[in-house]
């Protein structure tokens, strides 16, 4: 499979029951169908990636982004990758298979913008991609660079294979980072209406950018415990999202004052092509009308519906596959 690019991107607000009154909705006139600026309508999102695939990713760091219901990204460079360690196959198989993102970040993790031959940026490239899917049973959409090094020329040979790459970001860990900077930046994030991406390495072994694994720990309970205001998933999934709202078409049909229909529908372009199955957050608004009383069907099945939290939308997850919704007020 073979892509084009993405990246960050936006747009508003939490989720919880309630309803208010307003003015009268306009008759005949469906209203707005917004996107949410990312999943569940919350203001942010946060992505924890791991390069290098280290001993510590399989016993320190799963076990806890998984204790905390996360999930996180792994970039693994492949040579790393040792039948006689925890860091082996059959554990990052295990990893995918439980909802982690396993995708590559080189075979041997050379700095690609040196002058090398096309055969030897493919092995890089196009072999680490394929020896992880033949290893995990899962295509990798992310790259990450090695040394964050990357060129014009590297970018449009990664992503004619990758869906998403990433390149520098913040990191956590190093001598001089603590839980409270990590906090931080997280309320950074969610004051902001980012999406925050961050780089870790060693987790309580001795590496570049090494962190504690009961500093990460913290930060993992600190984003789960705060899920209601920051979207927490892996790098594909946040960039799927973002790649999928800004390319969204929203159509409406059989418009009456008691209901209407909608649908998402994306170009057919390569680049929405083969993507996870990320649904879309609409938020429509109420107008006066009360939230208990509206009904959604998807597919001829009940759509589950709820109020924004300041209680002037609803907020519905819809796949953005062409798939008609009909809204009865």
């Amino acid at each position: 499979m073979r892509f084009a690019a993405t990246l960050r991107g936006g747009y508003l607000a939490g989720s919880v029951l309630g309803s208010v009154l307003l003015a009268r909705p306009a008759q005949g006139l469906p209203p707005d169908v917004e996107i949410a600026r990312f999943l569940y309508d919350r203001p942010a999102a946060y992505s924890l990636t791991f390069d290098d695939g280290l001993v510590t990713h399989i016993t320190e760091s799963v076990p806890i982004l998984d204790r905390h219901g996360l999930r996180g990204t792994f970039f693994l460079f492949i040579d790393n990758i040792k039948d006689d360690t925890p860091s082996n196959w059959m554990a990052w198989r295990r990893a995918a298979a439980s909802g982690h993102e396993v995708s590559s970040h080189s075979q041997t993790h050379m700095d690609l913008t040196q002058p090398v031959g096309r055969a030897v940026l493919d092995n890089e490239i196009i072999g680490s991609y394929r020896i992880i899917e033949q290893k995990t049973g899962i295509a990798p959409l992310s790259f990450a660079y090695p040394y964050s090094s990357v060129n014009d020329y590297v970018r449009r040979l990664v992503l004619e294979t990758y869906a998403f790459d990433r390149a520098d970001c913040r990191v956590w860990g190093g001598d001089d980072f603590t839980v409270e900077m990590g906090i931080d930046q997280i309320e950074r994030a969610i004051a902001q209406r980012e999406w925050e991406y961050v780089m870790l390495h060693g987790v309580g072994e001795y590496t570049w950018g090494a962190l504690e694994p009961e500093h990460l720990d913290a930060l993992c309970a600190y984003l789960a415990a705060n899920a209601e205001r920051i979207w927490t998933d892996t790098y594909a999934r946040v960039s799927t999202y973002i790649r999928k709202r800004n390319g969204v078409e929203v159509m409406r049909r059989n418009v009456t004052p008691e209901s209407f229909e909608f649908r998402l529908r994306l170009p057919d372009r390569r680049e929405f092509q083969g993507l996870p199955d990320v649904p879309l957050t609409v938020r429509i608004p109420l107008e006066g009308r009360n939230a208990r009383g509206v009904q959604a069907a998807l597919r001829g099945e009940s759509l589950p519906l709820r109020a924004s939290v300041d209680g002037l939308y609803l907020l519905a997850e819809v796949p953005a596959d062409g798939s008609w919704v009909r809204i009865v007020w």
